[in-house]
């Protein structure tokens, strides 16, 4: 239950701090209820290799814990739900396949080391309510820039590799600062703001 907390909790910040599109309409439920359908029962094609055998892991705890094959993978899935909702406005502003577009999420979220970047801002130590304050707006910061750079690589139409093996330099830039803050954990939130710039950047 904590996890599907946490995943409602996920969801619902992202349609605030994203302004993500989002009606209460019997007809949007029903749109975005088979969307999920459709992305819930395709996590083996469109998650990494990686991450597919991360869900399939925690799936067979929760086997063993009693529930069955469905829903242990269903449950494991549920970590993957935040990334829903920006996957449908990409859809939405592009008109791309569902699919094509949780591709696309799941392959920039890689490229671009999110993963790292969020671990080191959970792992950062306010110093005060202003530093607090500065976590909040960065990870909700990094997020909005990665869906921003991932719906242009929709639109774009060449594929992930292509987007950003035109922006090389400029990713080698990004990807530099992400190994210094693996390298030395940062006394303040000053290297995550140079950080957030250079993956502004990657797009202009």
């Amino acid at each position: 239950m904590q996890v599907l907390e946490r995943a409602l909790a996920g969801l619902c910040r992202q349609v605030f701090e994203q302004a993500l599109p989002m009606r209460l309409d019997n007809y949007c439920v029903k749109d975005y209820r088979q969307r999920l359908t459709t992305f819930r029962t395709h996590f083996k094609e469109l998650l990494p290799k990686a991450e597919w055998q991360l869900c399939k892991d925690a799936a067979a705890v929760l086997e063993k814990e009693g529930f069955s094959d469905e829903m242990a993978l269903e449950m494991a899935g549920f970590r993957y739900l935040p990334g829903f909702l920006p996957a449908v406005y990409i859809v939405e502003a592009t008109g791309a396949d569902l699919l094509e577009v949780t591709t696309a999420v799941g392959e920039m979220r890689l490229r671009l080391k999110l993963s790292q970047v969020m671990e080191s801002l959970n792992e950062y130590m306010p110093h005060d309510r202003w530093d607090r304050a500065a976590l909040v707006s960065l990870r909700s910061a990094f997020i909005k820039q990665a869906i921003k750079l991932t719906k242009s690589v929709v639109a774009e139409g060449k594929g992930t590799s292509a987007f950003l093996s035109a922006r090389r330099q400029r990713l080698d830039h990004y990807l530099g600062l992400i190994e210094t803050l693996r390298s030395a954990p940062p006394a303040s939130t000053s290297l995550y703001v140079v950080l957030l710039r250079a993956l502004e950047a990657v797009e202009d």
